[in-house]
C-alpha cells in the first residue's frame, strides 16, 4: 500500500471502481487499510464498462474468478437498470437501486467512522461536484 497524503494526492484516495459481487464486501477494509496509510478524503465510483473495455473486463474476469462471473453480470445490471452500462454524464460512475444504497451506506458509514472528508469544522460533508464546469468553445482568459 502507497502513502495517501503528499502534495500530488492531498490524502484523496479513490476507492474504485466498485464491482458488485467482486470487491463490493471489502469496501470497509479498503478505506481502513487507505486510512492507515495516511487518506484523509474518499470517494468512488462505480465500475464503468464502455464498448472497449467490456469484452477485456469479462474475459479477465472469467479467467480469474470464473465462479463469480454470473455473480458480478447480475449485480452491475441490478444496479445499472438492466444494463452493464450507462454512459449518460452524472449517471455513469453511480448505480441505482437498493444494492447501489448499501454500497452506498456502507461506505459513507465507515468514512464517518474513520474521519474522512471532515471539514476543519468538524462537519461531515461529502465532497461536492459542483465545482465542474463544462468546458465550452470559448476558454476563459484567467481560470
Amino acid at each position: 500500500m502507497v502513502t495517501f497524503h503528499n502534495e500530488a494526492t492531498g490524502g484523496k484516495f479513490n476507492c474504485r471502481p466498485s464491482i458488485p459481487g467482486l470487491n463490493d464486501s471489502q469496501i470497509a477494509e479498503i478505506l481502513e487499510r487507505a486510512r492507515e496509510n495516511g487518506a484523509t478524503q474518499a470517494f468512488r465510483v462505480m465500475l464503468r464498462l464502455p464498448s472497449e473495455v467490456k469484452p477485456v473486463f469479462f474475459e479477465r474476469l472469467r479467467q480469474e474468478y470464473p465462479d463469480r462471473v454470473q455473480k458480478v453480470t447480475n449485480g452491475i445490471r441490478e444496479m445499472r437498470g438492466g444494463a452493464l452500462y450507462n454512459s449518460e454524464f452524472g449517471k455513469r460512475g453511480k448505480g441505482t437501486g437498493q444494492r447501489w444504497d448499501a454500497i452506498e451506506w456502507l461506505f459513507d458509514l465507515t468514512c464517518k467512522r474513520l474521519g474522512y472528508n471532515v471539514t476543519s469544522e468538524n462537519h461531515w460533508e461529502r465532497e461536492s461536484i459542483s465545482t465542474f464546469k463544462r468546458p465550452t468553445a470559448q476558454l476563459d482568459l484567467f481560470d
